[in-house]
C-alpha cells in the first residue's frame, strides 16, 4: 500500500505556499521536489530552513522539533525556487503618434537565503502565491518605465536591436528593486513588440488590395466572312 504523502505544489505557476501547523495533516511525510524549500516560523519569526526531500511537520517526535525544540506555534512557507517567467504587457503612443503594444518577459530564480521575503505577501491575505501575483506587482512599474522609452522614440527607432537592448537594460535595473524585496533575482529578459498602428493598418490595406476581385476588362470581338 502506497503510504500517503502531502505535495504543497501541484501546479507549475505557484511559487509559494503559506499554511499553519493545524492546517497540515498530522503525521504525514511533507515531500519537497529539487528546488523546493520550507520556510519554518516560530511566532511569526524565521527559525530555520528545511531542505530535505521528506519531512513531517508536527509528528510528536521529528526533525523540526529536535531542530527547533519544543512545543511551539508554527507556520511554514513551501516555497519553489524556480526559475520562473512573469510576463508583463504594456502599451504607449511613441513620438511619432504610434500605439506601440508589447510584453516583457523576465526569466527569474529566488535563493535559499533570500526566499523568505516572500512572507510579506501572506501578511497581506495572499496564502498561495503565484507567477501571476508577482506579476501584477510588477506590471504597473513595468507599463510606467515603458511608457517613458516609448514616448520618447518614433516607432523605427524602438523596434532597432541596439534600442530593444538598451530598454531591456533599463527596464531590469527599474525593476531590480521591487524583485530583490521578494527575494528573486532577474536571469535575463526579453520584450516582444506587437505591431504598431502604422505597419498593422499598411499590412491590412496591402491585404485588401491583393485579394480585391481583377476587374474584367469587355473584350470586342471582330468576325469576318471570307467570300470565295
Amino acid at each position: 500500500m502506497t503510504r500517503e504523502t502531502y505535495r504543497w505544489r501541484e501546479e507549475p505557476d505557484i511559487i509559494a505556499r503559506f499554511v499553519h501547523d493545524k492546517e497540515l495533516p498530522k503525521n504525514t511525510p511533507i515531500v519537497l521536489r529539487p528546488n523546493e524549500v520550507c520556510v519554518v516560523l516560530e511566532n511569526g519569526r524565521v527559525s530555520g530552513i528545511v531542505t530535505q526531500q521528506v519531512m513531517r511537520a508536527n509528528p510528536t517526535t521529528s526533525m523540526l522539533r529536535r531542530v527547533f525544540g519544543g512545543k511551539r506555534q508554527r507556520s511554514y512557507l513551501f516555497a519553489f525556487l524556480g526559475p520562473y517567467t512573469f510576463n508583463l504587457p504594456f502599451v504607449s503612443k511613441s513620438s511619432d503618434h504610434q500605439t506601440l503594444r508589447g510584453e516583457v518577459s523576465l526569466r527569474v530564480h529566488a535563493t535559499r537565503e533570500n526566499i523568505a521575503r516572500l512572507i510579506q505577501l501572506p501578511a497581506k491575505g495572499i496564502m498561495e502565491i503565484r507567477t501571476s501575483d508577482i506579476s501584477d506587482l510588477l506590471i504597473d512599474e513595468a507599463q510606467a518605465y515603458m511608457s517613458k522609452i516609448i514616448q520618447r522614440h518614433a516607432n523605427d527607432e524602438l523596434v532597432q536591436d541596439q534600442a530593444d537592448e538598451n530598454t531591456t537594460i533599463g527596464l531590469c535595473m527599474a525593476l531590480r528593486r521591487t524583485i530583490e524585496s521578494f527575494g528573486m533575482t532577474i536571469d535575463h529578459s526579453y520584450i516582444t513588440w506587437n505591431a504598431s498602428d502604422k505597419i498593422r493598418l499598411e499590412a491590412e490595406l496591402s491585404l485588401i488590395h491583393i485579394s480585391e476581385p481583377t476587374r474584367q476588362e469587355a473584350i470586342s470581338y471582330a468576325v469576318f466572312c471570307v467570300k470565295k
